[in-house]
Order: structure tokens, then sequence, then C-alpha cells
């Protein structure tokens, strides 16, 4: 049968209420499991920091789980999430992650370089584990900002695959697709990156730097590789195109 899919992590601070457990044989549809999360803290492989839980609830009952919920990440959130998973004997969860405003630059900051993952089957196949949804009504990015970030998200045993991942970006638009490949050490990554119609002297304006020596309207379309970890920023690489319309110096 299929063998679930194994996250490394570990819980502390989480009062759990059991009810109709069935022991011999497991009968996991039988369970009934009511938690709150209010200061549950969950410390996940990969990650610096755990994920702080200040509010939320916990139901297992007829083989299915849910979850309400509003967390950190040291200095990434707060965010409010929601997971269910249909079946627990054959566990795949779907999730909506929504927030305020998100740091890109902090999120990576958070990750570590993880141990390649084991081989999941001799044909080389892997499993998905979760899919669902994050959105974010600001996204930032040094002094850069893009508005009403959205992206669809798919987690397998050996990669993560985001698209589509799209956002307003200075009165244009920017789409994005990303991989990662966990079967590397350190972990690595491919995105594509299409901006359109991007008004280029509003995004300057944004660093006091460069604020006034360039404007008009932009389309980029870029391909970057690299890897995650400390130093994600040393072996990024990348090729692309760059046109502007009406610009000005």
């Amino acid at each position: 049968g299929r063998r679930a899919p194994v996250m490394a992590l570990k819980a502390s601070k989480l009062n759990v209420r059991l009810s109709d457990v069935a022991v011999s044989p497991l009968h996991l549809s039988q369970w009934k499991v009511e938690a709150p999360l209010d200061g549950v803290v969950l410390a996940l492989a990969g990650w610096k920091k755990p994920l702080e839980f200040r509010s939320g609830r916990l139901r297992i009952s007829r083989n299915r789980l849910e979850s309400e919920f509003r967390a950190e990440m040291g200095d990434f959130g707060p965010f409010h999430g929601t997971v269910k998973v249909a079946d627990l004997e054959r566990p795949v969860a779907t999730f909506a992650i929504d927030a305020d405003r998100l740091n890109a630059e902090r999120l990576f900051a958070l990750r570590v370089a993880t141990p390649a993952a084991p081989a999941t089957s001799a044909s080389g196949k892997s499993e998905l584990v979760a899919q669902g949804r994050l959105a974010a009504k600001r996204l930032e990015w040094g002094p850069y900002e893009a508005d009403n970030a959205s992206a669809e998200a798919r987690l397998y045993t050996n990669r993560t695959e985001l698209w589509p991942i799209g956002a307003g970006l200075y009165g244009g638009s920017v789409q994005v697709s990303a991989r990662t490949d966990t079967t590397q050490v350190p972990a690595r990554f491919s995105a594509n990156v299409q901006v359109r119609s991007l008004d280029v002297g509003r995004m300057m304006a944004a660093d006091p730097a460069m604020s006034g020596k360039l404007s008009g309207l932009g389309d980029l379309d870029l391909q970057l590789f690299g890897s995650l970890g400390d130093d994600w920023q040393k072996p990024l690489s990348g090729l692309g195109k760059f046109t502007i319309r009406n610009g000005r110096l």
C-alpha cells in the first residue's frame, strides 16, 4: 500500500484531548482529537526558526483533519492559515495561507540547507505531500513592493513547485513559476520571471539612491538558477532580456 510521506518536526506546548481511540488495530477513522493551538511551537526541518501559533484549533474526526490558525515564524508573519486532510490513512494536505504583508527576504533568510531527500521508489517517482494557495496583500523585497500577490503551491517528497505566481508591480504585472529540487545538497531552485508594463520611474522612486534616474514602461523576461541556504545570493545566476518604452534618463 501507499506509505505516507514523513516530515521531520517537533511540537511543544501541545494539549490534546483524545476520544474513541482504537489502538489494536490502529483505526484512525474512529479517533476524535481536539487540540487548541494557542502557544504551540512547531520546529520544522530545514527552517531556522520554529512556527509559533498565536491562536487556532486542530480537529480530527472520522479520519479527517481540519485546522485553522494564526501563526508567526521569526520575523515572518503574522499570517492566517487553514489545513485540511480528507483521508488520514492516505494523507495529502490542502492548505491556504494569507498574510497582509510578506517579506520575501526574511522568508529566504529563515531557510537552511537540508540533506538530500531519500529516493522515493525504484522507479524514481515522487509523492504529493500537500498542495494549496499562498496570498499576501503586500509583498516586499528590499525597498520594493508588489501588491495582491498569490501563488499555487505543490509540495512533493523530492521537490516543491510554485506556479502560477502573480502580483501587481508598480502599475504593471509580474508572473513567476518556480521549482526547488530537494534531492541535491543544498537544495537547488529555478524560476522564470515575466514582468509587463512596469512603471520604471515609480519603481526607481522606491529606492532613494535610484530615484529620478530612469523612467518609462518596462518589460522583463528572466530565468534564474540558484540554491537555498544561508548564502543563496552567491550562487545565483540567470539570463534575460529587459526592454523599456518611452524611456528617459
